[in-house]
């Protein structure tokens, strides 16, 4: 019988599961590159990347402005993870606006916080 494919480990950090459209490229790493700024990896917690990872949805306007809450799609075991994404999502806000060539009014991200050392 042929082995189940293990799945890929969580990249640590903050990641995306999905590209963006092309043209949310750049602009999407500007956004990452906020969030991961503000993110902090609360104390105390344990250091599992597979089963520590929380998965957070949220909205931007076009303007770059946060729509609503930041919302966990995917709980992690320590529920810190999460808090602390959705904190993190937060304080980097405002975003930079939509790019122009993008032709909806706001856009959903979804970013993945897995914890490390």
């Amino acid at each position: 019988p042929k082995a189940e494919p293990k799945p890929e480990p969580a990249q640590p950090g903050v990641s995306m599961p999905e590209e963006l459209p092309s043209v949310l490229g750049y602009w999407g790493r500007l956004v990452k590159r906020k969030v991961e700024g503000a993110w902090r990896v609360p104390a105390g917690i344990r250091i599992d990347p597979d089963a520590n990872a929380a998965m957070v949805s949220f909205w931007i306007d076009r303007q770059g402005a946060l729509i609503g809450t930041p919302q966990i799609v995917k709980p992690a075991r320590d529920p810190a993870v999460g808090a602390s994404a959705v904190r993190a999502i937060k304080q980097a806000a405002p975003f930079p606006p939509l790019p122009e060539e993008y032709a909806e009014p706001e856009v959903q991200v979804v970013y993945t916080f897995v914890p490390v050392q």
